[in-house]
């Protein structure tokens, strides 16, 4: 009698070998598509252990899904907590430190020289001077504010407040918002 079908089922297991049983019956052979994207080793033989290796700088914008990157796949260092990643513009990536509008409040007991986007809170029962910035630009800003009992003299630095060549004053719980205008008007309180 002739077999004409075998089903997988009758076979034992490892009942056939590939190299030995099916010499010359059985070849893979893998490539590459054509995009030589992908590198293909020792393919062809029976008995070989094929390699598959992606060429560098073969995988693109067009392989990668939308949305699918995370920092681990980006090559950059990692940044630290608060920071964000940024770009120059030309494709460098980096991680900065993103600052808001204005520095952080800083609370100050004695004479402070002020830099743009100082927000002050001057806490002193004695007065205390606050110098403005030297050479400021036009919107260059800083808040005063006088939490203490003592008077803050706000010292001019050689530019006007409010178009005076004066140095000005912050009584108790006074505050002012001063931004340099131009070299006439110097910083102009809010």
């Amino acid at each position: 009698m002739a077999l004409t079908k075998v089903s997988t089922n009758m076979l034992d297991a490892d009942a056939i070998a590939l190299g030995t049983q099916t010499t010359g019956h059985y070849v893979a052979t893998l490539a590459d598509a054509g995009s030589s994207r992908i590198t293909v080793a020792n393919s062809g033989s029976e008995t070989a252990a094929v390699t598959l290796d992606i060429a560098n700088d073969a995988i693109g914008a067009d392989q990668i899904a939308d949305n699918v990157v995370d920092i681990a796949r980006l090559n950059v260092t990692d940044g630290t907590s608060g920071q964000s990643l940024t770009t120059n513009g030309s494709g460098a990536l980096a991680f900065l430190t993103i600052g808001g509008a204005f520095n952080d409040f800083a609370i100050k007991t004695a004479g402070y020289t002020a830099v743009s986007k100082d927000q002050l809170i001057v806490n002193s029962a004695s007065p205390v001077t606050i110098t403005l910035p030297a050479s400021p630009s036009a919107g260059n800003v800083v808040f005063i504010k006088n939490a203490g009992a003592g008077v803050v003299t706000v010292g001019r630095n050689g530019s006007n407040i409010n178009s005076q060549a004066q140095d000005g004053t912050l009584a108790a719980d006074a505050a002012a918002t001063l931004v340099f205008v131009n070299a006439a008007i110097g910083f102009k309180e809010l």
